[in-house]
């Protein structure tokens, strides 16, 4: 036996040498495991299996010899592709279906590896980031922080988020040997789709599923996610084409009966949200368990280990892990806005930049809260707080939302919370919840009360940027209100005593409050699916009559708003959003109205301008946040809020998705005044290096070329007016406002605002016809069944009383001398101002129906006409909405106005 021991050896090295494939796979598998006990991340997967050897042989094995080779399992690749609104763990259906094994088949189970990826990609995805064009730093930060959220959220499920950028696409391309002729968002997946093949040799795939979420109509069409960029689909198609890819869309609706019905017969879906509410809301609601049977329940990913026998993650090279910095994200979202980017310019671009930083809403995301309160499980420390804090305050009672959320958290406080002191509108909403505890400012600052704000409102502002980005989702926050109703039930608040009590006046209203939250939203996505379907179905029925106005959609802070376009020109609309060299006039309606209101006047404007226009021009009229079609989010609506939204559309649409070079600017009643105001803000230069003040904090564009005021709203002062004020207090009230010169916030008590709001809603609207007939004193007959049907609608939104609760807490508005910068009583004749406030010095056309009921018109339009030389005035024989009234008589004047002035030059 000794004798034959060099001979078997021999014999068996000899073997070993006609197996090349055994040496690799034996050390593979030895240095998998031996990576798996050291946690070690360099291992292409988790969790790896050895029985890759067969008991029998098949067609699928091959032998060298008499020894088996391993035969590569089945399995399917899972890439959960994140975006956009869906930032996020919980309640996310596709991660939850990438995560389920496979079901055992005949005694065996499919592999599965899991691919959690986001693609950060210049072309397709990030032009359309929300507020990335007029807040570019803060959105940087924002989607930083919601992939930090994500990243540590996977990480602590075992997994590794990979982030595909535009940073790292061109050298991935080129070692995966993707050619040119895909782009984008569709090329850069492939590129990762093909690096996880060939990092599991080790597996035979047959499957891909791409698993995306379908944000809904309006906002797939607003193109931030991944979902419609995806097509064609077979351009997905990996370098083996054998493998089949399949496109597995999931969508986190709050109610999937309402969505299949606005998708499969919209023309009968509801116009109110009475309508609404009645059949998909109170009808399936079972009032013993308050349970809502068309709510979708939210999926849990909490799966045991024994669960995952099978599922493995994807864990490429580690520079594909790394997040972005916020410099990084900044730049891809200026290349991508600005189709370009120059390193050499990386400072003259940054000033820029930074001169809007922090000019968005006070208390969110874009205005001063702390972004590390983006995060998944904070925001859910928020949320309970807001629901369930059970603490007792001083007097014996709950602390519990808004409230709770400034007892316990310290974002809230002057330190956290960065103010803004070039924003009016931080000075309004801080002036609103300072304390009268202390004489000193800054004290008061750290003792704020909330008392004042609309309720929920701070839970508001907190959440339009996480719901936004999707780092938490309107359904996982339906379900924790759902789960305080059945709280309160059990502790006998929503008992038949509790319930007695008026809705206005109980203190157990935080559940309501996340609910109308919830529902609201929900309501304007799917409304507005209903209104894209209808316009589509319109362009396609050439028998019925279309309107002169197309509508869009965009998204200030998170809320869904709707606006308006008509062609003037007579250039083609089809392709009007690309051209570069093109004019914008833009009307913003008054108090109640919409955007709609203007479809008259653009279209005469067509017929009087279009054909004297030497370039392309269009019409744009914005709903505004709170009215029309846009939402009405539980907040506090001041003059600066609109006039912040009205900037903001100016600079992401007007600008932006439209690229108009320059444009006139005009308003009917409030609106004419937020038009004024905008006008005024719109002429501060980024360069200024003294301390301004606008609405939002935000220096304006300079492409305002005209102003057009049409019975405008506004305290216009005489030269006598001026002089006695200058005796009392010489500052402007932009001075006042920024420097906390106001005095004390004492609006009526929320619950009385509320039911006086409610009450004056309800007077209102049996009335609408009959009010607006007298508005309109000479064509009475334009006030047609449509215009009233319309305003009833909006009325009825979710929210709708929030703007009627607003009303008895403005603060001061800035007077039409200092925006219009009057010879008197505006600060360009004032000496020592502390503060550069915005003046509109452009031209100017009043043009004032003169038989206004709600005012003298006429002395109005006259003291207009006295602040500067450059204003011209325009009597119409109409009353307060001479453009819906008399939409001629206004075109006419508007165009002979833009001609003869060469107001665009």
């Amino acid at each position: 036996m000794d004798g034959n021991m060099p001979m078997l050896i021999f014999l068996l090295v000899l073997a070993l040498q006609h197996l090349p494939c055994y040496e690799s796979f034996v050390f593979r598998q030895f240095a998998q495991l031996n990576q798996l006990a050291s946690a070690s991340k360099s291992s292409p997967v988790t969790n790896i299996k050895t029985d890759y050897f067969r008991s029998a042989k098949s067609d699928d094995e091959f032998t060298h010899g008499d020894v088996l080779s391993p035969v590569p399992p089945p399995a399917t690749l899972e890439v959960v592709l994140f975006g956009i609104g869906d930032f996020r763990v919980t309640d996310h259906p596709g991660l939850a279906s990438a995560l389920t094994p496979h079901p055992v088949i005949d005694g065996e189970r499919k592999n599965k590896v899991i691919l959690p990826l986001t693609i950060l990609e210049t072309r397709d995805t990030l032009p359309n980031t929300p507020m990335a064009r007029s807040h570019t730093l803060d959105t940087a930060s924002i989607l930083h922080s919601s992939l930090h959220s994500l990243s540590n959220q996977l990480r602590l499920k075992g997994m590794d988020l990979i982030i595909a950028s535009s940073l790292y696409s061109s050298t991935y391309a080129q070692d995966e040997g993707i050619e040119d002729g895909v782009d984008g968002i569709q090329k850069m997946l492939k590129v990762m789709i093909n690096s996880s093949l060939r990092a599991h040799t080790n597996f035979n795939f047959h499957e891909i599923n791409v698993h995306v979420c379908n944000l809904g109509d309006v906002d797939n069409a607003l193109g931030y996610g991944p979902y419609s960029h995806l097509f064609p689909f077979s351009a997905l198609s990996p370098s083996n084409d054998d493998i089949l890819v399949k496109f597995k869309a999931w969508d986190c609706n709050l109610r999937p009966v309402a969505w299949d019905d606005v998708t499969t017969s919209s023309e009968d879906f509801p116009e109110e949200y009475n309508d609404y509410e009645n059949s998909y809301i109170l009808n399936n609601k079972d009032s013993d368990d308050r349970t809502v049977a068309d709510i979708a329940h939210a999926p849990s990913i909490s799966v045991s280990e024994s669960q995952l026998d099978g599922v493995q993650v994807v864990q490429l090279p580690q520079s594909l892990t790394e997040i972005p910095s916020e410099l990084e994200i900044t730049k891809m979202l200026y290349e991508a806005i600005h189709k370009g980017w120059r390193d050499d310019e990386l400072e003259m671009i940054m000033s820029s930049l930074e001169c809007n930083k922090n000019s968005g809403l006070y208390a969110t995301h874009w205005g001063g809260l702390d972004k590390s309160t983006m995060e998944e499980e904070t925001l859910k420390t928020a949320v309970d707080l807001f629901l369930f804090n059970s603490n007792l305050d001083n007097n014996g009672e709950i602390i519990n939302g808004d409230e709770a959320l400034l007892h316990y958290l310290p974002w809230w406080r002057s330190t956290n919370l960065k103010n803004n002191k070039k924003s009016l509108e931080h000075a309004a909403i801080r002036w609103m919840m300072s304390s009268d505890d202390s004489n000193l400012i800054d004290d008061r600052y750290n003792h704020l009360r909330t008392e004042n704000l609309i309720e929920g409102e701070l839970i508001t502002r907190l959440l339009c940027a996480p719901l936004q980005f999707g780092t938490i989702s309107l359904r996982w926050l339906w379900h924790q209100a759902e789960k305080k109703d059945v709280a309160d039930k059990k502790s006998g608040v929503g008992t038949f005593l509790g319930l007695s009590v008026p809705s206005l006046l109980r203190k157990e209203k935080c559940a309501s409050i996340i609910k109308t939250i919830t529902e609201g939203k929900e309501w304007h996505r799917l409304f507005a699916a209903k209104n894209m379907k209808k316009e589509y179905n319109s362009d396609n029925n050439h028998s019925e009559k279309k309107s002169a106005l197309l509508y869009g959609y965009w998204r200030w802070h998170g809320f869904l708003c709707r606006y308006c376009t008509s062609q003037i020109s007579p250039h083609s609309l089809e392709n009007i959003d690309s051209e570069k060299n093109k004019d914008g006039i833009v009307f913003i309606h008054g108090f109640g109205a919409s955007g709609t209101q203007f479809e008259k006047v653009m279209a005469e404007l067509s017929l009087c301008i279009g054909k004297d226009s030497s370039k392309p021009m269009i019409g744009l009229a914005p709903d505004l946040i709170g009215f029309g079609q846009s939402e009405k989010p539980a907040i506090s609506y001041t003059q600066y809020l609109w006039e912040s939204y009205s900037s903001c559309f100016l600079k992401e649409i007007v600008l932006g998705t439209k690229c108009c070079d320059s444009f006139v600017l005009g308003g009917n009643s409030i609106g004419g005044f937020i038009s004024m105001s905008v006008s005024a803000d719109d002429s501060i230069r980024k360069e200024i290096e003294l301390e301004f003040v606008s609405a939002s904090g935000a220096p304006g564009t300079e492409k305002c070329s005209g102003l057009i005021l049409i019975n405008s709203a506004g305290k216009i002062l005489s030269e006598s007016d001026v002089k006695d004020l200058q005796e009392i207090d010489h500052h402007t009230t932009a001075e006042k406002t920024a420097l906390d010169l106001l005095g004390k916030c004492s609006p009526p008590k929320r619950e009385f605002a509320a039911i006086g709001g409610t009450g004056l809603l309800t007077y209102l609207r049996p009335r609408i016809q009959s009010i607006c007939k007298n508005l309109y004193p000479t064509n009475p007959s334009a006030v047609d069944q449509i215009l009233c049907d319309a305003i009833l609608r909006d009325s009825l939104d979710p929210g709708a009383i929030n703007v009627m609760i607003s009303g008895s807490k403005l603060p001061s508005p800035r007077t039409a001398n200092e925006l219009l910068g009057a010879d008197y009583g505006s600060s360009k004749n004032r000496n020592g101002s502390v503060i550069i406030e915005g003046v509109y010095d452009g031209p100017v056309l009043v043009t004032q129906g003169v038989l206004d009921p709600l005012n003298d018109a006429k002395d109005r339009a006259i003291r207009l006409g006295e602040f500067r030389s450059d204003i011209n005035i325009k009597f119409i024989n109409g009353g307060h909405c001479p453009h819906d009234e008399l939409p001629t008589d206004i075109s006419k004047a508007l165009s002979e106005w833009i001609l003869t002035r060469e107001v665009f030059k």
